[in-house]
């Protein structure tokens, strides 16, 4: 699952098997994600986002990542976290633009 993002420049989202390792750094149960992001974990966006991104730059960081992300992209970025968070748990997601 690809998708690209506009932060402070174009950067491609990519959940692959890596962000998923990435994320379960922070993360031990990715069944956690889910319940984090409707609870409107602030960290877990980050750490979605890091694990997603950091495979096309490895030097980010959770907080790089969080300082990427300005209020008036948080509903898109929490949107489409809720369907990734779908996707990591099984489920058929259709997001626009992936590859």
């Amino acid at each position: 699952m690809e998708v690209v993002l506009n932060l402070d420049k174009e950067r491609t989202f990519r959940l692959d098997l890596n962000a998923l390792c990435r994320i379960r750094e922070h993360y031990p149960s990715l069944n956690d994600v889910g319940a984090a992001l409707q609870a409107g974990d602030p960290n877990v966006i980050r750490v979605l986002l890091w694990g997603g991104l950091a495979g096309e730059d490895p030097k980010l960081t959770p907080e790089k990542v969080g300082q990427l992300v300005t209020i008036d992209k948080l509903e898109e970025i929490t949107a489409l976290l809720a369907q990734v968070a779908q996707a990591m748990a099984g489920k058929k997601s259709s997001l626009k633009g992936v590859h």
